[in-house]
């Protein structure tokens, strides 16, 4: 067959190895066509997949909501190291007290920055220390209904966590500065709106009773200097409030 149509066609066999060969190219050039359409679809698809449904602006409000959580669970545990001492630590929180205290750190998208090297390592860092802050709250959670754990170290933990506490509200700060850009100023209006969102909650019930916190507090830091004598009164305000519903939280150890 194939010589007669190379007779037909005054093909010889160098000519229809030419053709056999350009129509292989052929044959390949379209396969890596298709190659090349199904790869940029599933690189569209991965893209699509892999943007952040979270943006700057979104994350901006995230980190500034978590330090409203952050200064209700350092008001909350001030109280409980003050029950504990008054109770000789004879008696423990139930678990619901400490578990509100934990931090969402899902909230804290890392993707944002992905393009981002040095605000994604800053606030990789600020992640790290949620969850290590975190994962010591839950320690904490079975230590305090332990009689295996001596006072002392009861203490020695209760006191760890307020420093790590007062040492993310810190770094909170240093993450704004870098990564939002805010000075002081913005600091100050955060940390304020905040302070009155939280005593706000309380408001209704508040009374004088206790006195738990003065002026060695972190979060006094950015509250204007004529507002820091109310701040203080209001917080005691609120640790009251808060020592009249944890004290009926607390059970006794057995022993």
């Amino acid at each position: 067959m194939f010589d007669f149509f190379a007779d037909k066609l005054k093909l010889h066999e160098w000519d229809w190895l030419a053709i056999i060969i350009a129509l292989s190219a052929l044959g390949i050039a379209i396969i890596s066509m298709i190659i090349a359409k199904n790869t940029l679809r599933s690189q569209k698809q991965t893209e699509i997949n892999t943007t952040p449904l979270i943006n700057k602006s979104i994350q901006e409000y995230l980190l500034n909501d978590l330090l409203i959580r952050l200064f209700d669970g350092y008001t909350k545990i001030c109280v409980l190291e003050y029950l504990l001492k008054k109770k000789n630590f004879d008696y423990y929180p139930s678990e619901d007290i400490l578990d509100d205290i934990i931090l969402d750190d899902s909230s804290i998208h890392l993707e944002v920055f992905y393009n981002d090297k040095n605000n994604y390592t800053i606030l990789r860092g600020f992640h790290d220390m949620v969850v290590t802050y975190n994962n010591h709250i839950k320690l904490i959670n079975k230590h305090l209904s332990s009689t295996a754990i001596t006072k002392r170290m009861m203490q020695n933990e209760i006191e760890t966590l307020l420093y790590s506490n007062t040492d993310i509200a810190k770094t909170w700060g240093y993450v704004m500065s870098l990564t939002y850009g805010y000075d002081t100023k913005r600091k100050s209006q955060v940390i304020d709106c905040i302070y009155k969102t939280v005593i706000n909650e309380y408001s209704d019930t508040m009374n004088t009773k206790t006195k738990i916190f003065d002026e060695n507090n972190c979060y006094l830091e950015y509250i204007e200097a004529e507002s820091k004598d109310l701040y203080v009164q209001n917080m005691n305000k609120l640790a009251s409030n808060l020592i009249s519903f944890f004290d009926g939280k607390f059970i006794k150890k057995k022993i």
